[in-house]
């Protein structure tokens, strides 16, 4: 069987403004969303705030790379993704590193059409890993992103 990504509406919130996130959830096993955003979409975002990142390769680690406090360098692909509705997912094979080491960060690869993939990572994950808070507001039915604030869990 499959494993399935669910397409997502959620508003999502940064620092307060309204920001049209291509998200992905998978189901947990309370039957509730863990909402998984696109890595370069993240840090396209979050450039300038004092959580910015920015993200690379590192083909002898065969690692993806996040370096904490730099500003983002786009390669053109944030914001967009040539998809839509909800995908097979593969968990993410590339090992992550933040800072230069090692993390555990959960990842799901993504497949378009042609066969290229889009890695999204799980929003509390990269809050806890990059210092930022990621909250749910149940009366706005908004997840909220707050880069001014250290993850609180």
């Amino acid at each position: 069987m499959s494993e399935i990504a669910y397409s997502t509406s959620y508003s999502i919130l940064v620092d307060g403004q309204s920001v049209a996130f291509d998200a992905y959830a998978l189901k947990d096993a309370n039957g509730n969303d863990t909402n998984y955003l696109k890595l370069r979409d993240v840090a396209y975002v979050l450039n300038g705030s004092q959580a910015q990142f920015n993200v690379g390769w590192d083909g002898t680690a065969n690692a993806i790379t996040i370096n904490t406090g730099e500003s983002y360098a786009s390669n053109g692909s944030e914001m967009s993704t040539p998809f839509s509705g909800d995908r097979i997912y593969t968990p993410n094979q590339a090992a992550v590193l933040v800072d230069g080491q090692a993390s555990d960060l959960q990842a799901i690869t993504l497949t378009d059409d042609s066969g290229s993939g889009y890695t999204y990572f799980k929003l509390r994950d990269l809050g806890q890993a990059l210092g930022f808070n990621v909250t749910w507001d149940g009366e706005a039915g908004a997840i909220v992103i707050d880069t001014t604030q250290p993850y609180q869990g």
